[in-house]
């Protein structure tokens, strides 16, 4: 019964995990702040993720020991460890390149003026090379 009060409580407040690698940190720790809110106990954290992760996430969950994917903890490590191993076939001019070619781009569509748009791709592109 409680499982299922707590998944009513999260499915309005989360969306299912995008293919992007670059996102999957920021979602992981939006699932993070909504369980703090939310009072979810841990041993039910794990159970409620499982139904938003993308199908690599899910690939990278079955392979986990049963013990294992019990445990959210580890389970967002083993998630995070196979997106950064994927990330750094990447090299970090890449990143570093599209970062300035949209930046340049959109400064010259906002006249100057930094947009959120900027920021949010400043973000992400400064997450991805950090784990690189």
């Amino acid at each position: 019964m409680k499982t299922k009060r707590f998944s009513d409580a999260l499915k309005g407040a989360l969306i299912k995990m995008s293919s992007d690698p670059v996102e999957v940190a920021s979602i992981l720790r939006q699932i993070d702040d909504l369980y703090t809110k939310f009072d979810v106990p841990e041993n039910l954290r794990a159970t409620l993720v499982k139904p938003y992760l993308n199908d690599k996430a899910k690939l990278v969950v079955a392979r986990l020991d049963p013990s294992l994917a019990d445990d959210c903890k580890l389970l967002k490590e083993a998630i995070l460890r196979e997106v950064s191993n994927e990330s750094t076939c990447v090299p970090p001019w890449v990143l570093v390149f599209g970062f300035l070619r949209v930046a340049l781009w959109l400064s010259s569509k906002s006249h100057g003026v930094m947009s959120s748009t900027y920021r949010q791709i400043w973000a992400r592109r400064h997450m991805l090379i950090s784990w690189s």
